[in-house]
C-alpha cells in the first residue's frame, strides 16, 4: 500500500510523478500495489479547480496499472479500525511525508500492531524547514525511514532513536521520461 497526498494530481504537486514510477516499478518486479489518497486532497481540488476533469479522466488512461483508491479523512470516527482492515491486506506500507501528520502516526501504529512492514518515505525538506513535524508523526514505530537526501537522513537519524534510516533517492519514471527520437524545431 502506498499512501501518498496524490497520485492523480501533480498540480503543484512533483512528487506524483516519482510516486507513479515507483508504483510502476514495483508493479514490474512482481509486487501488487494500491495508492490511497484523500479524496479532497489539495493537489486534485485545485487541478479539477483549474482543468475540470479532463486531467483525471487522461490519468485513468496513461497509467491504467495503478490500483487507485480514495478515502475521507475527515471526521473518520473509525480511523483505526479503517487502517487495520487495510494494512491487513498488505505485506508492506510506504506513506509519503505529504500525508498529515495524525494520519502518518496511526498507521505507524496500526502497521507495528499487525506487523506490516511500514516505511516512512520523504521526499522533501520538512524534516529541515518544519522539525516540529517529526515527534508529531510518531516514526518511532515504523520499520525504516526513506530519507531522499544525506542531510535529511542525518536529522531524522539525531531525532528518532534507533532509527532505521536509509537514503532513497528520487528518479524519474524512464519509461514516461527518457529522450524522444524526433525532429527537433528549437
Amino acid at each position: 500500500a502506498l499512501f501518498c497526498h496524490s497520485i492523480v494530481s501533480d498540480w503543484n504537486h512533483g512528487n506524483a510523478h516519482f510516486l507513479r514510477g515507483l508504483v510502476r516499478s514495483l508493479k514490474r518486479m512482481g509486487h501488487e500495489v494500491v495508492t490511497l489518497e484523500e479524496e479532497t486532497n489539495w493537489s486534485l481540488s485545485n487541478l479539477v479547480r483549474d482543468h475540470g476533469n479532463g486531467p483525471l479522466h487522461e490519468f485513468a488512461r496513461r497509467f491504467p496499472f495503478i490500483d487507485h483508491r480514495t478515502y475521507v479523512l475527515d471526521g473518520r470516527a473509525h480511523l483505526y479500525d479503517w487502517l487495520t482492515d487495510t494494512l491487513s491486506q498488505v505485506d508492506a506500507c510506504i506513506v509519503h511525508e505529504w500525508n498529515p501528520p495524525d494520519l502518518i502516526k496511526a498507521i505507524g501504529e496500526v502497521a507495528a500492531r499487525r506487523g506490516v512492514v511500514s516505511l516512512f518515505h520523504d521526499t522533501h525538506h520538512r524534516a529541515l524547514t518544519e522539525p516540529w513535524r517529526i515527534p508529531a508523526m510518531g516514526l518511532e514505530a515504523y520499520s525504516a525511514i526513506l530519507a531522499y537526501g544525506p542531510t535529511i537522513a542525518d536529522i531524522y537519524q539525531s531525532s528518532i532513536a534507533g532509527a532505521d534510516v536509509r537514503l532513497f533517492h528520487e528518479g524519474a519514471d524512464s519509461e514516461l521520461f527518457r529522450p524522444l527520437s524526433r525532429d527537433k524545431d528549437c
